[in-house]
């Protein structure tokens, strides 16, 4: 998987290289990519897939407050996270209402910083998790409507399948009739041709009588 990236903007360009070069030196895993125009930051953001976007609050192209509301119009998801060296209450208040992820005084403390980059990074990693697993779960409920959607179907109407178990079942149970069929008449023929064999051996048996008979009447005539 790519690293996460994290975009930073800021029309100051000492300021900006300043927290380019914390983010990269804190947070090695992670791709910083920096802007100095908000406009060009605002189409990279709609264009590619970014996991945090650091804006500083004042600046004149773009404030921060406009470039927040136009990033959660177009990515609601991604942490935004805005830094200001004038930050009131009134404005910090706004600011979470549009949707701000967090709201940093400059100079801001380093840990507190990184921490809150951390945290910005974690929570679109997990929302990320969370949209990928309803699609999921979206895409599996489909599924599973149209698999009941077929079942209710062949209920009410024979599918290939069905016909062709029925028909081998159809066929198995010609077979089994055929070959009891053909056992019976086997076991017939053979008690008829038992039957044949035993009157064959009989008449053999009177036919050899008679010619005993025969013999012995013509041996008597010639003695007589």
């Amino acid at each position: 998987m790519a690293h996460p990236s994290i975009m930073v903007v800021d029309d100051d360009a000492a300021l900006l290289s300043a927290v380019t070069g914390l983010m990269e030196l804190h947070l090695p895993d992670v791709r910083v990519q920096p802007f100095d125009s908000p406009r060009r930051a605002l189409a990279q953001f709609e264009k590619h897939e970014v996991f945090a976007l650091v804006t500083d609050l004042k600046m004149r192209e773009l404030d921060g407050l406009a470039l927040l509301r136009r990033a959660k119009a177009l990515r609601p998801h991604v942490p935004v996270i805005l830094f200001s060296g004038h930050v009131d209450a009134t404005v910090a208040a706004q600011a979470v209402s549009v949707g701000a992820h967090d709201v940093l005084r400059k100079p801001f403390n380093r840990e507190e910083f990184i921490t809150a980059l951390t945290l910005a990074l974690n929570t679109y990693a997990l929302a990320r998790e969370v949209r990928t697993r309803r699609l999921m779960t979206a895409r599996l409920g489909r599924q599973i409507e149209n698999l009941g959607c077929r079942i209710a179907a062949s209920l009410h109407r024979p599918n290939t399948i069905r016909r062709i178990q029925e028909q081998v079942s159809t066929s198995r149970q010609l077979n089994i009739k055929s070959v009891a069929t053909l056992e019976g008449s086997l076991d017939r023929l053979w008690h008829s041709a038992q039957m044949a064999q035993a009157r064959l051996e009989e008449a053999q048996q009177r036919l050899l009588i008679r010619q005993q008979e025969n013999i012995e009447t013509c041996l008597k005539r010639n003695r007589d």
